[in-house]
C-alpha cells in the first residue's frame, strides 16, 4: 500500500522580484549616474588633466572624482600607456614649471591645457607639443625680462637676442609638427605626360 503526500511543491524563489534595500538602490543609482558620465566625456574630447594639491600629505593629484582622470591623461598626451603619459606630464612640469614649489597650479594646469590645445596624435608628436610649448615659455621669458624696469641697454640686447632664437627654434618645431601631419610641402607626381611633335618636355626646376 503506497501512500502519497499533500504537500504542496517549495515554489522557485526569483531573485529578480526580491525587493531592493534603499542601500543597493542608491549604490545602483550612483553607478549608474559614474557609467553615464564616462560615457558621456567619451563621446566628446575630455578636458585636459587638472592637478591640485593634496591637503596634509602634501604633493599633487589629478583626481577628479568623475572616473576619467586615466583616460584624460591619456588622451591628452596621445598615448596608450599610462607610465608613458605621466613620465611626458613629469618632465613638462620638471623642465619649466617651478610655481609648484610656490603652491600656485595656475601655471602648471596652463601647461598642460596647451598640450591638450595643440591635440598630439601620437607619441611622437605629442614629446614635440611637449618642446613647443617649453619653448613658447622661454621666448616669453626673455621677452619678460628685456622689458624689467630699468634694464641695461645690454641686458635688454642680450635678451631679445635669445628671444629671437628661440623663436627660429619654434618655427622649426611648428614645422616638424606640420610635416609630421602631412601639412608641409605636397609632392606632386605626374605620372602621365603628353609632348606633341616639336615640344619638348622638362624635368626639374623651371627658373624664370
Amino acid at each position: 500500500m503506497s501512500t502519497s503526500s499533500n504537500s504542496p511543491a517549495p515554489v522557485p524563489v526569483d531573485d529578480e522580484k526580491r525587493p531592493v534595500t534603499k542601500a543597493e538602490a542608491a549604490k545602483e543609482s550612483n553607478a549608474l549616474k559614474v557609467s553615464q558620465r564616462i560615457c558621456s566625456e567619451r563621446d566628446r574630447r575630455l578636458t585636459p588633466p587638472k592637478l591640485k594639491a593634496l591637503e596634509g600629505a602634501g604633493g599633487l593629484t589629478n583626481n577628479t572624482g568623475d572616473g576619467c582622470d586615466h583616460i584624460r591623461l591619456l588622451d591628452t598626451f596621445a598615448v596608450t600607456n599610462l607610465a608613458a603619459a605621466e613620465l611626458l606630464m613629469r618632465t613638462l612640469l620638471e623642465s619649466e614649471d617651478r610655481s609648484v614649489v610656490r603652491g600656485d597650479l595656475v601655471p602648471t594646469n596652463g601647461l598642460l591645457a596647451l598640450i591638450h590645445a595643440l591635440e598630439p596624435k601620437d607619441a611622437a608628436e605629442s614629446m614635440l607639443c611637449c618642446q613647443m610649448v617649453l619653448t613658447h615659455m622661454q621666448i616669453m621669458e626673455c621677452q619678460r625680462r628685456a622689458n624689467i624696469d630699468g634694464q641695461t641697454f645690454e641686458g635688454r640686447d642680450v635678451n631679445l637676442r635669445h628671444a629671437e632664437r628661440f623663436t627660429r627654434i619654434y618655427t622649426q618645431q611648428l614645422d616638424a609638427l606640420n610635416k609630421h601631419r602631412g601639412k608641409g610641402q605636397q609632392k606632386v607626381t605626374v605620372e602621365h605626360v603628353t609632348v606633341n611633335e616639336g615640344g619638348q618636355a622638362v624635368v626639374g626646376s623651371v627658373e624664370r
